[in-house]
């Protein structure tokens, strides 16, 4: 899979009253943001941080980001939920129509790939999929790509893994209610190109020119590639990574 990646840019200072301008520019120079900076947070430093909040708080929901379709999910008739993690709004930040927000409530409907804002009336808001760049959930770090949300779980110097996280639905009889099961598709972004992970063998083969290596550290580290895959690949690239010297 080859898709083309970009990394957020900076904030739309010019949307921002004039009183904040200064601040968050102040701000931004403090931490040394720029458009092409790596970064593993969406809101890299604390006083950034803190400039943003003043700005998300002053605007309210007067924002563009809470003008968007009420998002309404038939929960009557289903067992479970298609939010990924909880279906309670957790707060985070995210990257949207070139500004960024954050501690403002989201869910990430992971069967439909939607980022939901939680108002302040209690209905969820669909936010709009082309207007965001990026997204935070709690703990957990998102993207949009091409082919929709990915979470960012390792990032080195080149390469990075990342998770796509979906839900599927399903009933065993047409009068039993729907249940959803969680699933996740793992790979590695290596320049413009999206390589999937799908299995140990698949990862034994990227890790090729280390893979005695990687299987003495699996054993002594007790690396589950079957049962717990996920933090498996994680623990082996942060082990293993070969764009980190």
């Amino acid at each position: 899979m080859n898709q083309k990646y970009r990394l957020p840019a900076a904030p739309d200072v010019a949307s921002l009253p004039r009183r904040l301008r200064g601040s968050l520019l102040a701000a931004l120079l403090l931490t040394g943001w720029t458009a092409t900076a790596q970064t593993a947070d969406p809101v890299p430093d604390a006083a950034f941080r803190s400039v943003i909040r003043h700005y998300t708080d002053s605007v309210g929901e007067s924002a563009n980001l809470y003008r968007g379709l009420e998002y309404i999910w038939p929960s009557q008739g289903t067992r479970g939920h298609p939010f990924f993690g909880t279906d309670s709004a957790q707060s985070g930040s995210v990257w949207y129509d070139g500004v960024l927000y954050v501690g403002v409530p989201l869910l990430y409907d992971a069967f439909s790939d939607l980022l939901l804002l939680r108002n302040k009336s209690n209905l969820n808001i669909q936010l709009f999929t082309g207007k965001v760049t990026a997204f935070t959930l709690g703990s957990h770090r998102f993207e949009r790509l091409p082919t929709g949300y990915y979470e960012v779980l390792y990032e080195g110097r080149c390469r990075r893994l990342l998770a796509q996280h979906s839900k599927t639905s399903s009933s065993v009889r047409s009068d039993e209610p729907l249940r959803f099961t969680p699933a996740s598709r793992y790979y590695v972004q290596d320049g413009d190109r999206l390589l999937l992970l799908n299995g140990r063998k698949a990862v034994y083969r990227y890790f090729s020119k280390q893979k005695t290596a990687l299987r003495k550290y699996a054993r002594e580290n007790r690396l589950d590639f079957k049962n717990n895959f996920g933090r498996s690949l994680v623990q082996a690239f942060a082990a293993f990574d070969p764009s980190t010297p």
